[in-house]
């Protein structure tokens, strides 16, 4: 099943939103089978990030995301105040994050302080140029490639996250919890990268002969490259397609 993306992305974006409020209000979700239950990231709910994720990246594509300083400094200190929360104030009062997460909403439904958040965070960093320090960085292909498969690094990352928590039953084995947490991680984030590249290496592997005009505009799809920068590489392909 394909996402369609309307031309009027804000248009969109407003259904994507109403059946976030539409989910939480009337408390929504999806059945899970075999066992009886409901899903743990309420689908309903969380569809409203892909559907922001979307709409920022054709922002991109047309300019970028307009900089404001107030909008910047209110984003910082919603950032800044998660950062003292969620560390306990960095160990110096014991229990404000169990006290606030009591209160905040459960993290299924994707409660609006994590949306706000969210947010925030991306925002912040977006426009404190951390994405270009990470460009001259030799993390950063791996990472783009990365996302740019996210759908089946994130089903990836769901299976190793039941896999793990059987391990991390039995943590208190290890002699060094802390390096074994930190094993865990770092495997799993190599893991998630061998996937990702291993469909940028399948995608590739297609012929030339594959590309196919498509029936909607006429235009050839072509598969990607396994880095991110590929408007070039399309259009050598399409030139080439062309002289034949």
């Amino acid at each position: 099943m394909r996402l369609r993306v309307a031309k009027r992305p804000p248009g969109q974006a407003q259904c994507w939103a109403r059946a976030y409020l539409a989910g939480r209000a009337f408390s929504l979700n999806l059945p899970t089978w075999p066992v009886e239950g409901t899903w743990w990231f309420n689908p309903i709910a969380w569809q409203l990030i892909f559907a922001i994720g979307i709409v920022a990246g054709r922002r991109l594509k047309r300019g970028g995301i307009a900089y404001d300083a107030r909008l910047f400094v209110v984003c910082l200190a919603i950032v800044a105040i998660a950062a003292v929360v969620r560390t306990d104030a960095f160990g110096y009062g014991s229990g404000l994050w169990q006290h606030v997460r009591d209160v905040l909403d459960f993290k299924t439904d994707l409660g609006l302080a994590r949306l706000v958040h969210f947010l925030a965070l991306a925002y912040v960093v977006y426009h404190s140029g951390l994405t270009g320090l990470m460009r001259r960085t030799r993390a950063f292909l791996p990472l783009c490639l990365i996302g740019r498969y996210s759908l089946p690094v994130f089903a990836t990352g769901t299976v190793l996250s039941a896999m793990t928590e059987l391990v991390e039953t039995r943590a208190e084995a290890f002699s060094h919890e802390l390096a074994f947490g930190v094993a865990i991680v770092a495997g799993g984030i190599l893991i998630h990268y061998l996937v990702a590249r291993g469909l940028a290496a399948w995608e590739t592997s297609w012929p030339v002969s594959h590309i196919r005009p498509s029936p909607r505009r006429g235009r050839p799809r072509i598969p990607q490259r396994t880095d991110c920068p590929s408007s070039n590489h399309r259009q050598g392909v399409i030139l080439m397609e062309r002289r034949r």
